[in-house]
């Protein structure tokens, strides 16, 4: 019995401890949930390693290492308009309303021939959480949610090292 006791003790110590001293883990965006299941979307997450991976593997990147090993997670929305589907329009109109309501903030918008090209960025506590870049065209939508802390040194160096022509021949 004495055993028991001395068990129950030890956990409810380890309980109490555990408690007071949670780390408040920073919890992303839900933006993509609720295209998941819809028609003309891809929806997908990259793991950091996988990320990892692709740009190091890429010879056309200028984004420093250090710069892609904080980024801890990839979340890509990609949308083709075909018939039975919802329009660019509505697509946009909706995400740009979520967006709004969250705590992104305008970083950068190009507008090149008819791509509209928009970066936004969630900075906490001077700690850069999440960078979002938006890329309209006429018949496709592409999001690229990047999940890490980063400084916002750090995003306009990647941002710099991002050639834009580059991604808008690459959506076409």
């Amino acid at each position: 019995m004495r055993i028991k006791s001395t068990l129950l003790l030890i956990l409810v110590v380890i309980a109490i401890g555990n408690s007071s001293c949670i780390i408040e883990k920073y919890k992303e965006t839900q933006l993509f949930d609720e295209y998941e299941t819809q028609k003309g979307f891809g929806i997908f997450q990259v793991p950091s390693i996988l990320f990892k991976l692709i740009f190091s593997l890429s010879d056309e990147t200028e984004v420093p290492t250090e710069l892609i090993d904080k980024i801890d997670l990839v979340k890509v929305l990609f949308f083709e308009q075909k018939s039975g589907t919802m329009k660019i329009q509505e697509l946009d109109k909706s995400l740009r309303t979520k967006i709004n309501k969250s705590d992104y903030t305008l970083l950068s918008r190009v507008f090149h021939e008819k791509d509209d090209i928009s970066i936004f960025i969630i900075d906490k506590d001077s700690v850069i959480r999440e960078v979002l870049i938006t890329i309209c065209s006429d018949k496709e939508y592409l999001c690229v949610n990047l999940v890490g802390e980063l400084t916002k040194e750090e995003v306009m160096t990647a941002y710099e090292a991002i050639n834009i022509k580059t991604i808008i021949n690459t959506v076409r």
